[in-house]
């Protein structure tokens, strides 16, 4: 996974079940689900908001899904978010890549 990236194939699926999610009134949609250590600082940038570097420490299949929707879809006015998702022993575990739409600026 740190080495990973997504194909083209994968992206798309992606964007097709987030495209569902928006049909069924969802605001966000799961992209990705991956361990603590897949980021450089072990998820501790993005487990403390408000971090603007969250982003640089992202590797492999993570950091490439950042690059795509920062290119596709941030100009069309999505949005990117990650959260810690639970903290096995005290610490950082698994953290998500959320794709986020019909917020406001």
């Amino acid at each position: 996974m740190i080495e990973g990236k997504i194909t083209d194939a994968e992206w798309d699926q992606l964007i097709r079940h987030a495209r569902e999610a928006a049909e069924h009134g969802e605001k966000q949609y799961a992209l990705l689900r991956f361990p603590s250590d897949v980021c450089t600082d072990d998820a501790r940038a993005i487990n403390n908001p408000p971090n603007p570097a969250w982003p640089e420490t992202l590797r492999g299949e993570a950091a490439d899904i950042y690059a795509r929707w920062h290119e596709t879809l941030r100009p069309l006015g999505f949005n990117l978010s990650a959260q810690v998702l639970d903290f096995p022993n005290g610490k950082p575990g698994d953290v998500g890549l959320f794709l986020r739409w019909g917020e406001k600026a």
